[in-house]
C-alpha cells in the first residue's frame, strides 16, 4: 500500500521517472485497436522493455529500485487488463460486422427470391389470361353459326370467361396472400362492360366503389356477381331498346361489405329472381361462398335492387380512399 501511494503522489507531481509509461501505454493500446490482440501482445512486451530500459540507470534493463519495480509490475497489470478489454471490444465489432453482412446478404436473397415469385407469377397471369381470351373468342366464333338458343348460351360462356381473364390480370401479392383492390377490379369490369353494351343498349353503366384490399377468392367471386346481375338486368329490365342507368355501388358499413346492382328499368320477372336461370344460381351460390346473402327488391325510383351483404374477412392491408 505504501508504493501504491507513492505511486499515485508521484504521478500527481509528474515524477520524471513516470515519463516512459505515458508514451508507452498509449502506444499499446493504439496497437490493439488497430492491429488485434497479437499486435497489442507485441507492443505490451516492448513497451516494458522500453520502460526498464527507461528506468535509472537508464540504458540497464535490471530494475534495483523496489518502487519502480512495483510500477512496471502494475502497469504491466493495466496495461494487460486494458489490452483484454480492447480484443473483446475488437472481437464484438467483428461479430456484429460480420451480422450485419449476414443480414444484408440475407435481405438480399430474399429481395431476388420476391423478385424471381413476382416473375413467375406475371408470366402465370400473362399465360392464362391469353388461354382464357382464345377460349373467350372460340366460344364467340361458334355462336355466330349456332342456332339462336345455342349462340345466347355460347355468348354467356364466351363473356365468363373473358371476365375471368380479367380476373386472373388483376391478380397481387400481398403477405403471402393473393389480394386485389376492388376498386379497381369493379372498374376494369365495368369499363369492358360499358363497351359491350355501348355497341347493344342505350343503358348507361355507373360505379360507385371504394378502395378495400380484399382476398383474391373474394374480389373474383364479386366480380362475377356484378357481371350475372348487370347481364340479367340488361336482358329482361330495359326490353324494345329501352334506355335508361344500372348503378354498382360497393362500400363497407360496420363489419360487413355491401354490394348494390341497381337499375331503373320496368323490374325483372320473378322467373328471373329465383333459383331456376344457370345466372341466377350462380349469384346465389358465389354469396354463398362469400358468407353473405342476396337480397332482391323493387328499386324506389323503379326497377329492381340487388343487395348483398357479407362480413369483412381478416385484413390484407390497409384501404384506400375511392
Amino acid at each position: 500500500m505504501a508504493y501504491l501511494a507513492e505511486g499515485l503522489h508521484r504521478v500527481a507531481f509528474a515524477d520524471a521517472n513516470l515519463y516512459p509509461y505515458v508514451f508507452a501505454f498509449p502506444a499499446v493500446v493504439l496497437a490493439g485497436v488497430a492491429f488485434g490482440r497479437n499486435a497489442g501482445s507485441a507492443a505490451l512486451f516492448a513497451s516494458i522493455g522500453f520502460v526498464a530500459f527507461s528506468l535509472p540507470p537508464v540504458g540497464d534493463f535490471a530494475v534495483q529500485d523496489g518502487r519502480d519495480a512495483f510500477e512496471l509490475i502494475l502497469y504491466a497489470a493495466l496495461a494487460t487488463a486494458t489490452l483484454v478489454v480492447v480484443d473483446a471490444m475488437h472481437v464484438l465489432a467483428t461479430r456484429a460486422s460480420a451480422a450485419q453482412a449476414e443480414t444484408a446478404t440475407a435481405k438480399a436473397r430474399a429481395a431476388s427470391s420476391e423478385q424471381e415469385h413476382n416473375l413467375l407469377l406475371a408470366e402465370f397471369r400473362h399465360r392464362v389470361k391469353n388461354d382464357l381470351a382464345r377460349l373467350a373468342a372460340t366460344f364467340a366464333l361458334r355462336a355466330a353459326h349456332a342456332s339462336p338458343e345455342t349462340a345466347e348460351a355460347l355468348r354467356a360462356a364466351s363473356s365468363r370467361v373473358h371476365l375471368f381473364a380479367t380476373i386472373y390480370d388483376q391478380m397481387g401479392l400481398r403477405k403471402g396472400v393473393m389480394v386485389a383492390d376492388i376498386h379497381d377490379f369493379l372498374r376494369d369490369l365495368v369499363r369492358d362492360l360499358n363497351a359491350t353494351i355501348e355497341r347493344e343498349q342505350p343503358v348507361g353503366l355507373i360505379l360507385n366503389a371504394e378502395a378495400h384490399t380484399l382476398p383474391f377468392g373474394q374480389a373474383s367471386a364479386i366480380a362475377l356477381i356484378v357481371n350475372e346481375l348487370v347481364t340479367n338486368a340488361l336482358k329482361h329490365a330495359f326490353p324494345d331498346d329501352m334506355s335508361g342507368t344500372i348503378r354498382v355501388e360497393f362500400r363497407r358499413e360496420g363489419s360487413d361489405y355491401v354490394l348494390f346492382v341497381v337499375d331503373d328499368g320496368v323490374g325483372m320477372p320473378s322467373t328471373t329472381t329465383g333459383t331456376k336461370g344457370l345466372g341466377s344460381r350462380i349469384v346465389r351460390a358465389l354469396a354463398a361462398q362469400l358468407g353473405g346473402r342476396l337480397q332482391v327488391g323493387d328499386n324506389p325510383a323503379g326497377g329492381t335492387q340487388h343487395v348483398l351483404r357479407f362480413p369483412v374477412a381478416a385484413d390484407h392491408g390497409p384501404s384506400k380512399a375511392p
